[in-house]
């Protein structure tokens, strides 16, 4: 069941995305629910709760009171795999958005096209998800590379940091490395690969992930690092 939540204080706006959601998702053939919010105060109040999880939320980004931006910011701060669609009147928030990572940003009003180009992205992003296989001792670990924000190189081994756990292995970065998807992780410093999918900003010294961690860069590895990272977002964006 895929999950969307639709998040508008304009209710012509809101009802309008709903319906061309639905009405996407079954020509798709994928099972949906898609649930309406007219303030991001509600649905603030509803991801905190753990009542409902999304896979996709559409974020108005100019509402009154909390905005869309500002709730964006919370929610990736604690969950980096939700995809986020900006939904928008004003360009103002372009450059801050990316910050949260949105897979893409709609001018209002909406275009049926438009919305189906977004939702295809984020469904592509659903149906790939990377399994690492990594061996542990007698075992092989599979874990999700999506899940990874950043591999720290940790005396005889790794350190996985993972959204809720960090998992060590005997491994060295080198190794590691290799087993990384090429276009999703890079080498940031001669300790550290970072997830590009997790980061705000590349710094002259750090790179900053969405959640606030910051990571440190080496200055052999912030040339490639920034170029990485630009046809990255080019690629995703």
């Amino acid at each position: 069941m895929y999950r969307i939540a639709v998040c508008d204080d304009e209710a012509e706006v809101r009802e309008q995305l709903c319906r061309m959601l639905s009405e996407l998702l079954a020509e798709m053939d994928v099972p949906c629910r898609i649930v309406p919010y007219a303030s991001a105060a509600e649905l603030s109040q509803t991801l905190n709760s753990g009542e409902e999880s999304f896979n996709l939320l559409c974020l108005d980004i100019c509402m009154a009171g909390k905005n869309g931006m500002e709730l964006a910011q919370e929610v990736r701060a604690r969950d980096g795999r939700v995809d986020i669609l900006f939904i928008s009147s004003s360009d103002d928030y372009l450059r801050e958005g990316y910050s949260v990572q949105p897979i893409q940003y709609l001018s209002k009003p909406v275009r049926r096209d438009e919305v189906e180009t977004a939702l295809r992205t984020a469904l592509a992003r659903v149906r790939s998800v990377r399994p690492l296989s990594i061996r542990a001792g007698n075992r092989t670990v599979v874990l999700n590379a999506e899940e990874v924000r950043y591999v720290e190189s940790w005396e005889h081994g790794v350190l996985f940091h993972m959204e809720d756990e960090v998992r060590q292995f005997k491994l060295s970065l080198t190794e590691t490395e290799r087993l990384m998807p090429a276009d999703q992780f890079c080498r940031c410093h001669n300790s550290f690969l970072v997830n590009m999918a997790r980061i705000a900003e590349i710094g002259r010294q750090e790179v900053c992930l969405t959640d606030g961690t910051r990571v440190p860069v080496g200055r052999r590895f912030l040339r490639e690092a920034q170029d990485r990272f630009v046809e990255y977002l080019n690629r995703t964006y």
